[in-house]
């Protein structure tokens, strides 16, 4: 019915309907294509969940027939794909991906109809972070943070760098990676400051990345660093104690440059 030699542009509908006990159930068309080739994909390495973007190059994409859809599948994780043109495509990836272990990646691979999967010797590897530890510091220092994840021992590990902050106000400073699951970095001291108006204590969103900008690298998530001002201590009492002995000791601070601490309401804790 279909040819090999067929042209990329051509296509064939046919009638496609199922016979139960005799009665004929129509379907609507089916339609024949050429299979797709995928040639190159990049990047190779992106964040588990973000912005990230994917660009496949190969032959003969499109999406001019009827019921044509489109779709990346990465590992078993499925994202929508745009045509640039007849030979590029981009992958948005929307998903949150699985992360893998060391020497492991997620497949990548593209259909024109989200089920049948061009063959593709390539593969993705996301990265990602579990926790911060401390997730806290004070604002006018560096505090050096443990950062656990999956995914940082990779070929660009020489260009790890941390971010705290929004897209409109934020501090970049360098990673360095210690193994696939750990990563320090230390907090700005200088780049960043509170607002005039801000208490005591404010949480910024904290994300990793590896690329260039351009494939917008960093991860997004849960994970948030808490800047504080340092208190400014005034007294304490006592000012010695006996040798072995428990003793209870008081520590005061200006009023103005105070502690600081969790305000609970019910289950639900502010800052």
């Amino acid at each position: 019915m279909v040819l090999d030699d067929w042209s990329a542009t051509a296509y064939e509908s046919v009638n496609f309907h199922v016979l139960i006990d005799r009665s004929k159930h129509d379907f609507g068309n089916f339609h024949y294509y050429k299979q797709i080739e995928v040639e190159n994909v990049t990047p190779l390495m992106g964040p588990q969940e973000g912005k990230g973007s994917i660009y496949i190059t190969g032959k003969d994409f499109r999406d001019d027939f009827e019921n044509a859809k489109l779709s990346c599948r990465i590992g078993n994780t499925l994202e929508t794909a745009q045509i640039i043109d007849s030979e590029t495509v981009r992958c948005s990836i929307s998903n949150k991906l699985p992360l893998v272990e060391q020497g492991e990646s997620l497949s990548v691979s593209l259909a024109l109809n989200s089920y049948s999967w061009a063959p593709s010797i390539y593969s993705f590897k996301p990265y990602g972070i579990f926790g911060l530890y401390p997730s806290s510091g004070p604002i006018s220092d560096s505090t050096n943070i443990l950062v656990t994840g999956k995914g940082f021992d990779n070929e660009l590990k020489e260009n790890a760098r941390c971010k705290f902050g929004t897209d409109d106000n934020y501090a970049v400073v360098e990673a360095q990676v210690l193994d696939n699951e750990n990563l320090i970095c230390k907090s700005p001291s200088e780049e960043m400051s509170l607002p005039d108006d801000a208490d005591q204590v404010i949480s910024v969103p904290f994300s990793v990345a590896f690329q260039e900008d351009i494939y917008y690298p960093y991860t997004e998530g849960p994970q948030k660093f808490r800047l504080y001002k340092h208190p400014v201590l005034t007294d304490i009492w006592p000012v010695e104690a006996e040798v072995g002995k428990l003793t209870e000791i008081y520590v005061t601070a200006d009023e103005a440059d105070g502690f600081w601490q969790r305000k609970y309401q019910h289950s639900t804790f502010y800052y």
